[in-house]
């Protein structure tokens, strides 16, 4: 059944109104019509079995059936650190990791970024992607999309982490494990193609971060996000 996000301030007791993309997604793509049911989330942890009783030219109006709450999320924040990759390839970790789960992705600009992106438009496209693979994998809420930043900037955030970790190549034996109590907040920190810097990885690693290997072949920068997520959520959900 079609899922899509409205913000919790917009439901109004038992009724609602869809405009704009969310119209044009469930009349024209999905030809929904009146009386067809489909679902809504809020972002905050509720969701709605709603169906449309009028069918207007720009809008819909639909009521609610049944409400929920949802427990699809994990427990815990899971904050990804992605350095900036191509546009395509970086649009792909955004959707895949907040299908898995990630709680905040953090655009990172590094010394080997050669592919770096300075305005709005491209958050506000993020944040339009992590909406839509939050409706269709079930999320509870949508993951936060930060501001472009600069590593040294992001060095002070690891101090709020309970546990953070980069995949590292030249690290061969220490692999993800995961201690199974008091996390609440888990970084991790991925380079861009060529890695990060050796003065780089010095800093991670002075401030806590914990090096790890994800095996025995060098994997793509978008491929390392996805991996180190999965094993994460594998070892605490």
């Amino acid at each position: 059944m079609p899922r899509v996000y409205l913000p919790s301030g917009e439901i109004k007791k038992n009724k609602l109104l869809l405009k704009g993309s969310n119209f044009k997604y469930l009349h024209r793509v999905l030809r929904l019509t009146k009386n067809d049911n489909f679902w809504v989330f809020d972002g905050s942890g509720k969701e709605y079995l709603v169906k449309i009783i009028n069918l207007g030219y720009k809008f819909i109006e639909a009521e609610i059936l049944e409400e929920k709450e949802l427990l699809t999320d994990p427990y815990f924040n899971l904050v990804l650190f992605q350095s900036l990759i191509k546009k395509d390839n970086f649009e792909w970790v955004v959707q895949k990791a907040t299908e898995i789960g990630v709680s905040k992705i953090v655009p990172l600009i590094t010394a080997y970024t050669d592919f770096f992106l300075n305005k709005d438009s491209y958050k506000e496209r993020w944040e339009k992607i992590a909406q839509s693979a939050s409706a269709q994998s079930g999320r509870k809420k949508i993951p936060v999309i930060d501001k472009i930043r600069n590593f040294e900037e992001v060095l002070k955030d690891i101090k709020d982490l309970d546990l953070s970790i980069a995949p590292y190549e030249l690290e061969k034996t220490q692999k993800i494990k995961l201690p199974r109590k008091n996390l609440k907040n888990i970084g991790i920190f991925i380079g861009p193609e060529g890695g990060f810097t050796e003065e780089e990885i010095s800093k991670l690693f002075s401030l806590g971060v914990k090096k790890v290997t994800l095996g025995p072949r060098i994997l793509r920068s978008e491929t390392a996000a996805l991996v180190a997520l999965s094993l994460i959520l594998d070892q605490l959900e």
